[in-house]
């Protein structure tokens, strides 16, 4: 607060020194404007300088009485914060006288009290490390029982079902009236199944026996008749024939591809030709 009014007394000087040289020039301009006409227009220009920095100065005391508010209203909440300051300090030497007063019985009460709330944080900090165990201890408990009761319901549902299948064939032999006439039927449906059976079997074994016998007399007949024979040894000299053509065949690849001369080629061929020719006429 002293350095705030220490400032604006300064200001003030200022400001009162500011003024007095413009009184002094506005002075001294008016002197000159009533010396010769030669240095009029000197004297003009100096005034309408000093007239310049007389309105400069006008801006300027304008500006100092808004600066002067604002210094006045920051003096004043610096005042009220002081006071507030001032109270809380009388508040604080009251208590502090307070607890001068205090006894030394109350302060050992005190002394014990705190160490009882020390012990009791620790106890409890103990206790909550304790909690803490037993609270994993307890989800991994009930993570057990949940698997088991899990696998407890999928035992009752397979057990439900079994059980409904029970009753459902109890019901069924309960019924034993019906039960016999349902076996009575199925047996006449198999005996009339296996009757129908054999006679369709005893069927088909006289067919069977039938085309044997014809078979057997074809076949008899066959071997008796002269053209059948004759035409069993073509077939066995064509098998004979169509072996010696395949030997010969490979025979000639193998001698083609070791000798290039197509005079023995083609006698080769010739030869073949006739062998196979005298085959068939023998």
């Amino acid at each position: 607060m002293k350095a705030d009014n220490q400032e604006i007394a300064s200001m003030e000087r200022q400001l009162s020194e500011i003024s007095g040289r413009t009184r002094q020039i506005l002075e001294e301009a008016e002197h000159l404007e009533q010396g010769s006409d030669a240095a009029q227009g000197e004297c003009q220009q100096k005034y309408k300088m000093l007239k310049r920095k007389e309105n400069e100065m006008d801006e300027l005391l304008d500006s100092y009485k808004q600066l002067e508010a604002d210094e006045l209203e920051k003096l004043t909440q610096s005042q009220e914060n002081i006071v507030s300051v001032l109270e809380l300090c009388s508040r604080n030497m009251l208590r502090l006288r307070q607890v001068d007063t205090m006894t030394a019985s109350e302060l050992r009460n005190m002394q014990e009290v705190l160490f009882n709330k020390e012990t009791e944080v620790v106890q409890s900090e103990s206790t909550a490390k304790g909690l803490t165990i037993e609270s994993l201890r307890l989800h991994q408990d009930l993570e057990k029982v949940q698997q088991l009761e899990a696998k407890i319901k999928s035992e009752l549902s397979t057990l439900k079902e079994q059980l409904s299948n029970m009753k459902s064939e109890l019901d069924t032999f309960r019924d034993l009236n019906t039960l016999r006439h349902t076996a009575e039927e199925k047996r006449k449906r198999l005996l009339e199944s296996q009757a129908s059976l054999a006679q369709r079997r005893d069927s088909f074994m006289q067919l069977l026996e039938e085309m044997n016998q014809k078979y057997e007399a074809q076949k008899t007949k066959l071997q008796e008749n002269e053209t059948h024979t004759q035409l069993a040894n073509l077939e066995r000299k064509w098998q004979h024939l169509e072996q010696n053509n395949y030997v010969m065949k490979e025979f000639i690849a193998s001698k083609t591809q070791q000798c290039e001369y197509a005079s023995i080629t083609n006698n080769v061929y010739q030869l073949v030709a006739e062998y196979n020719k005298s085959l068939m006429d023998a």
